[in-house]
């Protein structure tokens, strides 16, 4: 008799293990973000393998199914009625305006690029958020603003960039902080690549490629060399091909931004977003650089002083 009981607790855990699974790819095939649920399975498992009691095991699992169902059922929106969203509030302020003009190293980045950045990217969205503040905080609504990964991670080619972006982050902590006591949230929104106009024209490339020749000492010009400033608009063009065309994942965690009854801090929609982060905060720093520069500084293309032509 004990070994049908056994046996049956056995056959009820190797479904519950199955359900678990089955769970998350239904809430990775609706569009969930499912990398924590992952997590949670694979650890749920792991810890299961070191209990030695089938009813533990059991108890272990239906816990976990019903978590995973938890987490991952359809969010009650709020009402979109007499709720307006300006985006660039009387509800919710979404600050996505945004430059990114070009890629190349910092030392060949003209200032005026990086004014660009900082003017843009940083000081626009707090000026806009300034204005729009005291209506915000009537109403306790939401500021969300859309960063990048590059505000977070130290990129190569995104020295000015990535530089107002990481301004974005700290300025929005704070008032996060700040604003609460006012009821008022204060989101993030740190995208991976998608395929955006940010990436300007090849005629807006050429236009910065000439100006960057143009205003480059002698001294840094003979040790970069024409041919590599030149390359630059390759590594571009690669970024922009090798970004995702589908902005669901973006546009889905906006709409839980803005109408979320309990947003998230922050969202990071698409696999870069959570992933480059990641390997930047727990890796060697030695390993991290590597990898890094591994993906960005793309092409064959060296420094003249450093090889090039």
């Amino acid at each position: 008799m004990e070994g049908v009981v056994e046996g049956c607790l056995g056959f009820l855990y190797g479904l519950l293990v199955v359900i678990c699974v089955g769970l998350l790819l239904l809430r990775v095939a609706e569009g969930r973000s499912g990398r924590w649920l992952a997590l949670l399975v694979v650890s749920g498992v792991m810890l299961s393998c070191l209990v030695h009691s089938s009813v533990l095991k059991v108890g272990l699992m239906s816990s976990l199914c019903s978590v995973i169902h938890y987490v991952g059922r359809e969010e009650v929106m709020l009402s979109t009625l007499d709720k307006a969203v300006l985006i660039t509030g009387l509800w919710a302020l979404v600050n996505n305006a945004g430059v990114l003009g070009y890629v190349c190293d910092g030392e060949i980045q003209p200032i005026k690029m990086y004014k660009r950045h900082i003017d843009v990217n940083f000081i626009g969205s707090v000026e806009i958020t300034q204005v729009f503040l005291p209506l915000i905080r009537q109403s306790k609504g939401r500021i969300i603003s859309i960063s990048s990964l590059a505000g977070e991670v130290p990129l190569p080619g995104f020295a000015g960039y990535g530089a107002s972006k990481a301004a974005i982050n700290v300025y929005n902590g704070a008032i996060r902080q700040e604003l609460y006591r006012w009821g008022v949230r204060v989101i993030i929104i740190q995208p991976g690549a998608f395929k955006t106009n940010i990436f300007g024209s090849r005629e807006q490339w050429n236009s910065v490629q000439e100006d960057i020749l143009s205003g480059l000492s002698q001294e840094v010009m003979t040790s970069y060399g024409e041919e590599y400033i030149r390359s630059m608009q390759q590594r571009l063009a690669n970024m922009s091909s090798a970004s995702r065309s589908d902005t669901g994942p973006f546009l889905e965690d906006l709409k839980h931004a803005i109408l979320s009854p309990r947003p998230k801090h922050f969202y990071y929609p698409g696999a870069a977003a959570w992933a480059l982060p990641l390997l930047y905060r727990h890796c060697p720093t030695s390993l991290s650089d590597r990898i890094l520069s591994t993906l960005f500084m793309t092409g064959d293309a060296q420094p003249a002083q450093l090889g090039g032509s």
